[in-house]
């Protein structure tokens, strides 16, 4: 079987003073938004994962993981 793909970047972010709940509550709620969207364009979500960044910022190189989300459909659809 063939298929298309898509992925998509997963931020999720707290903040470091206060109270992080109902952030972190609205964040997922967008995010799981998001996720039912593209199942209702026919995506299928597959897999997640954490993949490695390295760049340059103010010259010195930093590294980071990125989680992704990655979705298939059928060729077909």
């Amino acid at each position: 079987m063939a298929y298309h793909y898509h992925t998509e970047a997963v931020f999720l972010e707290e903040k470091t003073f206060g109270r992080t709940g109902a952030h972190s509550t609205e964040a997922i709620a967008a995010l799981s938004g998001r996720f039912n969207q593209l199942a209702g364009e026919g995506w299928e979500l597959f897999h997640i994962a954490d993949v490695n960044v390295v760049g340059k910022v103010f010259k010195a190189e930093d590294r980071r993981a990125v989680t992704v989300a990655f979705f298939r459909r059928d060729l077909a659809a």
